[in-house]
């Protein structure tokens, strides 16, 4: 089999699995708000009072401040958080996870775990693990080619019709 065949049914079984938007289908906050809540609620900069600045948010996430900030507008719409004046520094503003927002995060893990946990039992445990194993090893190989990028910075193949995927 050759090798553009095989990442091009990896990108498409990829997209299927982006396509069943599991938050929707399991009533679910979306994901970029359940992982901000996550990070805030495991903050490691503050443990006690579990506040955290928006840089350090966009930091632990890795996306942008401007993205962070955009998630924490919607979570404190819906009172999941609120924000504070800090304390040492009155220049920056600390979040904080209500109740309300610990609430919805606990439940929404529930629910997303007892989904896995049922997907899971379509596998036999030693599949299981090597589907985990493979892909952290994928996760592992993607972070490397794309730190070799941005030092080599290699080119990026140019997409031709024949390279687009056509559902069937």
């Amino acid at each position: 089999m050759k090798a553009g065949s095989k990442s091009r049914r990896l990108f498409e079984t990829m997209h299927k699995l982006k396509q069943l938007n599991l938050p929707e289908k399991l009533n679910a906050m979306p994901k970029s708000e359940f992982f901000t809540l996550g990070t805030i609620l495991k903050c490691p900069h503050n443990p006690v009072e579990r506040e955290m600045r928006v840089c350090d948010i966009a930091n632990e996430l890795k996306i942008s401040t401007p993205a962070v900030s955009r998630n924490l507008k919607n979570l404190e719409e819906k009172g999941y958080i609120k924000r504070v004046t800090n304390e040492d520094d009155r220049r920056n503003t600390n979040v904080i996870v209500t109740q309300k927002g610990k609430d919805a995060f606990y439940h929404d893990m529930e629910t997303m775990s007892n989904f896995m946990e049922r997907t899971l039992n379509h596998l036999e445990d030693d599949e299981t693990d090597a589907f985990i194993f493979l892909l952290n090893k994928l996760h592992n190989g993607m972070q490397e080619e794309i730190l070799k990028m941005a030092k080599q910075e290699i080119p990026q193949k140019k997409c031709t019709e024949k390279d687009t995927i056509h559902d069937a």
